[in-house]
């Protein structure tokens, strides 16, 4: 997945031993602005948390979605859905 090729995507993960899932969903909202969605929580609890971070770029949003991916392998998590466009 290269920086500049990264359109839109939706990526969720696992971590099997802590039971938690994490999941990023990188969008443009109805301005045209890019906004990246992340979502994580407990695999068994009805409840986790989800915040929204505003980009100023398509480049921003890309270097943290990067960021993210590699965050998330360092912790220990496996990649269970990639779903990415070139939209």
């Amino acid at each position: 997945m290269q920086g500049n090729d990264l359109q839109s995507l939706s990526m969720r993960w696992k971590h099997s031993e802590k039971r938690r899932y994490y999941h990023i969903v990188l969008s443009q909202d109805l301005f045209g602005d890019w906004v990246i969605t992340k979502a994580w929580g407990g695999l068994s609890k009805p409840n986790g948390r989800i915040t929204h971070v505003a980009c100023t770029s398509h480049e921003e949003a890309a270097k943290i979605v990067h960021r993210l991916i590699k965050l998330r392998k360092s912790r220990g998590y496996e990649l269970i859905t990639d779903m990415g466009s070139d939209n």
